[in-house]
């Protein structure tokens, strides 16, 4: 689209899972994907490209998309891709490496002699490679990747070699998938195995991912490890694992400087020295958690999890997107359309149109992700972050909070009808929930007409039969109008003596199950547990906003949803909705409000009590509504701030 000035850089279309960033000495970057896809930029300040196809089988036709892990650099022009990608030799289907030569202008296939998928490999800039995998063997390269041989590798198809780190030619360290460290001086000719974290008891595991190994290192006479989410520390000459003075999330050993770095919980990024004196390279904290790091040349890049590149330097840091030139900005996921111009909204990327939506040219870049927006004027739109609104205008380019005054005005000028409240659970292996369904049966009643239980293509309908008051939800939805977005007081929850007890019970609980992630943070903080029903009247209503806004820990392929939908005379439909993976918020609180493109949240508690009211007891859901629930959340949150801010 012509116009000076117009940024038209596309979003880099990255297909397929991402490992990691790679970087080599030049400082060039690259990507490469589980769909055996390759991308690359000369600088972190540059235009990325969409990388040569890379593979093929029979013929020079690929029979297969391989998998691409990393790309490890020798120098800035001899490099190997390695992962599980498949190398045709006759009928013989195996797995190998490719090769460039010349800064991956041109790759070629070479067979390391295994058929592993490998999972993790090591290079230094004398030209010797070390990697290794599924079958637990460790393969040796002395000429840049060129041609390798098997060395003596302590794991086997059970174990697997998971990590590896080589100090010199001769020094290095393994780890596996399943609970195994093992020590080499002579370069895997032989090797000492040594105790981990979990035969020490320094955490508790509970499944086979908790027992990896998900990295290690040596450090001048120290071993670092990485294990069941927790980074330890270790002499080697008395193995006694323990955590670092700080809280650390990952790290990384630059094997040419000795330097070791750490990517701190607070997100902040350190360099340790041999005394365990940490030196900040970030002055404040990044803008979202690094997850992926690397140091070529004393220079920090990461990758972090808004999938953004961070290089550090001396005074702060460089965070850029993925960006091209190569191919045009493609209709964003969201679209709004004014009288004259076409917005466009995708995750947190703000684009326009002039000529409704033939171009697209980006507007802004934001810190954060958006889920939806409403064009208000051509000049002027809201967007919705999942709890709050913020506008964007064109003529003052800057984020600020928006509230809907009444957005529920229109919708409460026709009479409500009726009510479908729809819950349920989804995942790889169930799916399954409950609807009720309620309609108006005088001026002042909802009758239930229909309760569905169904799992799969399993349906059931139930004798279940309600009454509940119209009067009553009416004066509730005016209130909800009302107050959007504004928190809940401590009083709106009415607790009562016995919501309490049935709390302390839960707190007791908690007290004897050693087995879950969290035991030692509660152990630590369990005054404040059972201190929490005489802190009730401290907490603001901000304090309670914030803790019921909180976001999960984790995403699943599980995931829960409970939906209300009100439907009034006019035919409009209004929608209260919870989505989540883990657990929901006591109450269903915020419930999350639609209506006609308006988005605002809802702390409302009588709404949640007369949904309470709404379904039966074996309704999937129903045991969120509960204030001995919310107490636990309080106290969730209290904790959570407290080793934040401490």
């Amino acid at each position: 689209m012509a116009g000076q000035g117009l940024d038209t850089r596309a979003e880099l279309d990255v297909e397929g899972r991402v490992a990691g960033i790679n970087v080599a000495p030049n400082g060039k970057l690259w990507l490469v994907s589980a769909t055996g896809h390759s991308y690359y930029a000369e600088r972190i300040d540059s235009n990325w490209h969409y990388g040569p196809t890379i593979f093929s089988g029979k013929n020079g036709k690929p029979w297969d998309d391989p998998t691409f892990d990393r790309v490890s650099f020798f120098n800035q022009d001899t490099a190997f891709i390695s992962g599980y990608i498949s190398v045709v030799h006759g009928d013989l289907v195996k797995n190998g490496i490719y090769v460039t030569s010349n800064g991956g202008r041109d790759w070629r296939v070479v067979d390391f002699g295994g058929n592993d998928w490998i999972y993790d490999a090591f290079v230094d800039r004398s030209g010797r490679a070390w990697m290794g995998g599924s079958s637990g063997d460790i393969y040796f390269s002395g000429n840049f990747g060129d041609a390798w041989t098997k060395l003596n590798s302590p794991f086997n198809s059970s174990t697997r070699m998971h990590k590896i780190f080589m100090a010199n030619s001769n020094d290095g360290v393994a780890g596996a998938l399943h609970n195994q460290i093992y020590i080499t001086h002579d370069n895997w000719q032989t090797s000492q195995q040594i105790v981990t974290p979990e035969d020490q008891r320094k955490i508790d595991v509970d499944d086979l991912t908790g027992e990896r190994i998900e990295s290690v290192a040596l450090w001048n006479s120290r071993v670092i490890v990485s294990q069941g989410g927790r980074v330890f520390n270790s002499g080697l000459d008395n193995i006694m694992w323990e955590p670092f003075p700080f809280s650390v999330s990952d790290f990384h050993v630059d094997a040419e400087s000795r330097m070791l770095y750490c990517v701190l919980t607070n997100k902040h990024v350190i360099q340790v020295d041999s005394n365990m004196r940490p030196t900040y390279l970030t002055k404040d904290p990044l803008p979202a958690m690094p997850w992926s790091i690397q140091v070529v040349k004393d220079e920090v890049f990461l990758l972090d999890e808004a999938f953004a590149i961070i290089k550090l330097k001396k005074d702060g840091f460089t965070r850029a997107a993925f960006y091209t030139t190569d191919r045009k900005i493609a209709e964003p996921a969201l679209i709004g359309n004014g009288p004259l111009l076409t917005w466009g909204l995708n995750g947190n990327q703000l684009y326009m149109s002039r000529n409704h939506g033939v171009d697209w040219f980006r507007l802004e870049e934001f810190g954060r992700r958006f889920h939806d927006l409403l064009v208000l004027t051509d000049s002027l739109v809201v967007l919705w972050d999942g709890n709050d609104n913020y506008t964007y205008s064109l003529h003052d380019p800057l984020l600020r909070p928006y509230v809907h005054t009444n957005p529920l005005s229109d919708f409460l000028k026709g009479k409500l009808v009726s009510v479908q409240i729809d819950a349920g659970s989804r995942g790889c292996f169930h799916n399954e929930g409950n609807i009720i369904s309620y309609r108006v049966k005088n001026d002042t009643t909802l009758s239930s007409m229909e309760a569905v239980s169904s799992s799969y293509d399993d349906r059931h309908q139930s004798l279940f039969r309600n009454e509940v008051s119209l009067v009553s939800l009416e004066k509730i939805l005016r209130t909800v109008d009302l107050y959007a977005g504004q928190g809940p007081t401590i009083d709106k929850f009415n607790i009562t003596d016995s919501d309490k007890n049935q709390y302390l019970k839960l707190v007791r609980k908690r007290a004897q199950h050693r087995g879950y992630d969290g035991y030692a943070a509660f152990k630590k903080n369990e005054t404040i547990y059972k201190s929490m029903p005489s802190l009730l009247d401290t907490l603001s209503a901000t304090s309670i906003k914030k803790a019921l806004d909180r976001g999960e820990r984790f995403w699943s392929t599980t995931s829960y949803w409970f939906n209300v939908d009100f439907v009034n005379a006019e035919g409009d439909t209004l929608s209260a909705t919870r989505y989540y993976f883990e657990s929901n918020k006591p109450w269903n609180l915020p419930w999350r409000f639609l209506y006609k493109g308006r988005h605002f949240n809802s702390y409302e508690v009588a709404l949640s009590r007369f949904i309470d009211t709404c379904v039966p007891k074996d309704f999937i859901g129903k045991q969120i509504f509960s204030n001995s629930n919310f107490l636990m959340e309080l106290a969730d949150y209290l904790v959570e701030e407290r080793r934040t801010r401490y």
